[in-house]
């Protein structure tokens, strides 16, 4: 069976090279579905309750975070699937290791970046506007934003910012000083 590009599909194209092509593919779907996991982790306080905490138990953490223990389990599930959380084997017991809590939990870390997955919620909310653009060739335009992209947005940005100025204060003013005659 010819494609509508006149290709025929499978074996005639290689089919490792179809495979490789599925197996990226598939990997892109899992790193969206892994960032919906984190951006949850990060609006609802679960990093910012596990860092630092010691191993806790899915109740302990619900407990932490005011949220239903059996969501919060089936989301370390996911995060232990992913390698953002540790689980002691043999225990119920988890752990944010502190290197993903300074990238997850802590925004003013130079390496915190969870703030960007929340982002995506507002980019995939653009999806049906864009769609229509598409269609129309009206444009989609800043406004088709989803009003969580200002809130993420806000919180990358100033983490970022904090992160310039507590670097240019840690400068000596020599070091802010163009060279005159050096």
């Amino acid at each position: 069976m010819a494609t509508s590009a006149g290709v025929t599909p499978g074996a005639a194209r290689g089919g490792d090279r179809v495979r490789e092509f599925l197996e990226q593919v598939i990997t892109d779907g899992g790193a969206a579905a892994a960032g919906l996991c984190t951006s949850l982790g990060d609006r609802l306080g679960l990093y910012t309750a596990m860092a630092g905490a010691g191993p806790l138990t899915s109740a302990q953490l619900a407990v932490r975070t005011g949220l239903v223990e059996r969501y919060v389990r089936e989301w370390l599930a996911a995060q232990v699937a992913g390698g953002y959380v540790a689980h002691a084997p043999g225990t119920d017991a988890y752990e944010l290791p502190d290197e993903h809590a300074e990238v997850l939990a802590d925004p003013a870390s130079p390496h915190y970046a969870a703030g960007f997955f929340t982002m995506l919620q507002a980019l995939y909310a653009t999806e049906d506007a864009l769609v229509d653009a598409f269609r129309t060739g009206e444009g989609a335009g800043p406004r088709v934003l989803h009003h969580h992209a200002g809130e993420a947005a806000m919180r990358t940005i100033a983490a970022d910012a904090g992160l310039r100025h507590r670097k240019r204060v840690a400068q000596s003013p020599a070091d802010r000083v163009p060279a005159v005659g050096r």
